[in-house]
Formats: C-alpha cells, sequence, structure tokens
C-alpha cells in the first residue's frame, strides 16, 4: 500500500475545444481486460476521486455488460469507499477499447478509452467529459498495472 499511497498525479486539462479523438486499442478482447487493475497515476482534477490506493474490478454483469466496481481510500476518514457502475463497448459493432462507464442513473455515461494495454500488466485510459452550462470540456488520463508494485520495466 506503501506504493499506491505515494499515487503520482499529473493535471487534468480544461480545454475550450472539442475532445479529442485518439486511437483506442483495436481488436479489443474485452475477457482479457476483465479482472482488477490498480491505479499508479491519475490527473489529479478527477473530481469523483479523492483518495489513495483506488482499483477498478472489471467483471461480467448477467446481461452482458460489464460490472464496474472502484474502490479507494479515504485520507480524511481513513475508509474505504467507491462505487459500483456498469460499462460497455461504445459500438458493439467494433471490435475496439472505447468503452462507455456510468455510475450514476442521471449523469450520462463517459468516454473510457484505453489507448494501449497489453491485458497483463498495464493499460493507458483516456476520457473527456463535457461540464453540463461550462464552455469546456476536461480531459483525464489513468495508467492502470495488474500489480500494486509494478516493476520499473512496467513504469
Amino acid at each position: 500500500m506503501a506504493a499506491a499511497a505515494q499515487q503520482q498525479f499529473v493535471s487534468a486539462h480544461k480545454v475550450y475545444r472539442e475532445c479529442q479523438q485518439p486511437v483506442v486499442e483495436q481488436h479489443f478482447d474485452v475477457h482479457g481486460y476483465s479482472g482488477l487493475w490498480y491505479e499508479q497515476i491519475r490527473d489529479k482534477e478527477v473530481i469523483y476521486e479523492t483518495g489513495i490506493c483506488n482499483t477498478a474490478n472489471y467483471t461480467f454483469r448477467p446481461d452482458g455488460d460489464i460490472r464496474v466496481r472502484n474502490n479507494e481510500l479515504a485520507l480524511d476518514t481513513e475508509e474505504w469507499g467507491g462505487g459500483t457502475g456498469k460499462a460497455y463497448l461504445a459500438d458493439k459493432s467494433k471490435n475496439e477499447g472505447h468503452l462507455k462507464v456510468k455510475f450514476v442513473e442521471f449523469i450520462p455515461a463517459g468516454d473510457y478509452k484505453i489507448l494501449d494495454t497489453d491485458y497483463e500488466n498495464f493499460s493507458i485510459v483516456h476520457g473527456c467529459e463535457s461540464m453540463p452550462g461550462q464552455d469546456f470540456n476536461t480531459e483525464y488520463v489513468w495508467i492502470l498495472t495488474r500489480d500494486v508494485y509494478p516493476s520499473n520495466r512496467i513504469m
């Protein structure tokens, strides 16, 4: 947990333009991507993640969508929290790493674009969200690993 507690942050970017459309992982293996991931780096401005030792666990729901369980340790209370949501392929006719993730009923699903992954060690994820009533978008990047303490070769 010490390494996760020293988690690195990068700045989220407020952008006054359309969201970027980066190339996502092609020939995406959703089953290979499932399981537990440890957050190593995230944008420090992510408003819905404030804790440390963050994890994301992806399993399959009976309806074929993906169950997303995120956990984090709150620094102020030292209590575990998180949320459960669902994810699904943005376009089921394409075999690519572009998912939509939804945690709250009345908030639209957000982009979860897998830019690169080897399924066994790391994943680089991009998201961009429009802010209602704002004239900007916010872009985020996460780096996830399968090991809580990844080797220097991975990081």
